[in-house]
């Protein structure tokens, strides 16, 4: 039997979800969870990635690597979150936008 790695897992998350599609939800309350909507664009980025959610202003990211550490965090402002990934190494990311106590994951690609 063959174990994937990390990137092989994700890449094939990718490839069959879309790197923009959420994949993960965390939630007690289901109906809730399904307001909780963003987008990630561009995707893949290089440089300025833009995150777009019309969810409650109490709303922040948090971007990690695969190994679970966090590089990035912000709170939404006006339903957007601007940031720049110049610093981040090539790779997979994944991003976290929690409000309320809903959150919804996605993948960020980078590519330099």
């Amino acid at each position: 039997m063959i174990t994937p790695t990390y990137n092989q897992e994700y890449r094939w998350l990718i490839k069959k979800y879309g790197a923009t599609s959420p994949r993960f939800v965390s939630s007690d309350n289901p109906i809730a969870a399904q307001k909780l909507d963003f987008k990630i664009f561009p995707n893949p980025a290089n440089q300025n990635v833009t995150i777009q959610s019309d969810a409650a202003s109490e709303t922040e990211i948090i971007i990690t690597d695969l190994k679970g550490r966090k590089v990035h965090q912000q709170k939404f402002e006006n339903g957007v979150v601007n940031f720049n990934v110049s610093d981040f190494g090539s790779g997979m990311y994944n991003v976290m936008v929690n409000s309320n106590g809903i959150t919804k994951t996605s993948l960020l690609q980078i590519n330099h």
